[in-house]
């Protein structure tokens, strides 16, 4: 006998942070359990390089060998797995930098990853393809990297589906950096056939890190998984919705010119 599809009614959003997500997975829906068992938690580092100096160029800072540290989410796929802005460019995400950013002087480069799986609290090191050229306009790359299974299957199929759309939020209520939750919420969706795009109806939660769709489909053994459907994505002041695709590069300029103060910058040790 096949399995049932999960009736779409609406669910509740979740509060469960990830560092304790495998504590109450029992209460949670079954949409969020499996998308959780497919997110990784990634830790992205980064330093300053002082163009101006040939050696002993890279900085942190406070005294730390890092810069600053951004977190974002993974979403485990076949063959690899989908990230966003935030792991490929952190210092646009971290206020520290945001003095830095039009001197010419001080280059952000990616100094250290790290992931670990959601509810797991040890990290791992994990190598990272940080150029900005292969981040999609809608800010999502694909990294071809396989990790531990499970994986969510994709589903490019477009038209009329019904689906959820899952919300990895930052946990404000938590003192950890790295904590989130997911709040899901059921939908129907119209992709366009030719854009791969569709309309999301409503509002997103307050800081959200990183949203994507997922649907449920019929597998090759007539079981009932769920699938990854598309990312969301927000412009032109609402939410829309992309199905997986491949990425295109784009580029970006700075050209303003502000004094910062050096004493703040920290050499790394070689």
């Amino acid at each position: 006998m096949k399995a049932q599809v999960t009736d779409f009614s609406p669910q509740d959003k979740g509060t469960t942070s990830s560092t304790e997500a495998y504590k109450t997975a029992t209460n949670s829906s079954p949409i969020e359990n499996s998308v959780r068992n497919n997110l990784i938690i990634i830790q992205q580092n980064y330093q300053l390089k002082d163009v101006t100096m040939k050696k002993n160029n890279l900085y942190g800072r406070g005294g730390k060998k890092h810069f600053g540290t951004v977190y974002t989410v993974g979403v485990k796929s076949e063959n690899g797995y989908y990230t966003n802005g935030r792991a490929v460019l952190p210092w646009l995400y971290d206020s520290n930098y945001s003095k830095y950013s039009s001197n010419d002087q001080y280059q952000p480069v990616i100094s250290e990853t790290n992931y670990r799986l959601w509810g797991v609290q040890k990290y791992q090191k994990l190598k990272f393809n940080s150029d900005p050229g292969k981040l999609s306009q809608d800010s999502i790359l694909f990294v071809k990297r396989k990790l531990s299974e499970p994986m969510l299957p994709i589903d490019p199929s477009t038209g009329n589906q019904k689906g959820w759309i899952v919300w990895v939020v930052k946990n404000n209520k938590a003192t950890e950096p790295d904590a989130f939750f997911l709040s899901t919420q059921a939908t129907e969706l119209k992709f366009n056939a030719s854009t791969g795009m569709a309309e999301l109806k409503g509002s997103a939660p307050q800081q959200v890190v990183f949203g994507l769709f997922v649907t449920q489909q019929e597998n090759k053994r007539g079981q009932i998984v769920t699938a990854l459907s598309g990312f969301a994505i927000k412009g032109d002041g609402k939410w829309l919705v992309k199905k997986p695709a491949v990425v295109t590069s784009t580029n970006t300029t700075k050209n303003n010119v502000i004094v910062v103060n050096p004493d703040e910058l920290t050499p790394t040790k070689k």
